[in-house]
């Protein structure tokens, strides 16, 4: 069973300069995850692997979607083009991350036309929902240590596992506008408004699963 990947030892080290654009009502214990439940979202998630099932799943949750591209064999993108460099990670559709939906009938539209595309989250306050993004190959784990330090716990009760050694942390949106920032610390990524992150069952370019933590 998958399990949220073990915390290393804090490291003592001096703490750096407070992330102004990053309110700190983000990164406390009272800006969880906004489900009324999160055993209950997560007991509701579908049976299914069908990427549908859980867009549909997600905008009856309030979490607007959208489809992404999804990877290929030999770590191709269906996209098509032999360069792409976002594999499996970038929309489907004009206007990108702003064509994020709740509609049912768009939504189902989209996935009878690409039935194998990968599910992403459009994150901020169209779903609200900010996602802190932790690549552990660029040290974002040794990063996420350092920033609780700073401000605090951050609240780890919705978890996704990308599938490339990396994990997702969902929290609630604050009541502030909070911009999209990639790279804020080394391997932190911080996904707010305009941005969106690639959800469970999606394909990762690895070949495992987005999948959500279970208790």
């Amino acid at each position: 069973a998958s399990r949220h990947p073990q915390k290393k030892k804090k490291p003592r080290l001096p703490p750096g300069p407070k992330e102004r654009s990053i309110p700190m009502a983000i990164i406390c214990e009272d800006t969880k995850f906004p489900a009324a439940s999160v055993s209950d979202f997560l007991n509701g998630l579908p049976s299914s692997e069908h990427p549908m099932d859980f867009a549909l799943y997600y905008a009856s949750q309030g979490l607007a979607v959208l489809p992404v591209y999804e990877p290929l064999s030999e770590g191709r993108c269906s996209c098509g083009r032999p360069d792409c460099d976002d594999v499996g990670k970038h929309p489907r559709i004009d206007g990108g991350v702003h064509g994020a939906t709740l509609d049912e009938n768009q939504i189902r539209l989209w996935w009878q036309k690409w039935p194998h595309a990968n599910v992403a989250i459009a994150t901020g306050s169209v779903s609200g929902v900010v996602v802190v993004d932790v690549d552990p190959h660029r040290n974002g784990v040794e990063a996420l240590h350092i920033l609780q330090e700073e401000f605090g716990s951050i609240p780890d009760d919705a978890v996704v596992l990308t599938g490339g050694d990396g994990f997702h942390l969902y929290l609630g949106n604050p009541d502030e506008p909070v911009r999209n920032r990639t790279n804020f610390r080394d391997g932190l990524d911080f996904r707010a408004d305009g941005g969106y992150v690639v959800a469970p069952p999606s394909l990762h370019v690895s070949g495992s699963r987005y999948e959500w933590v279970r208790p």
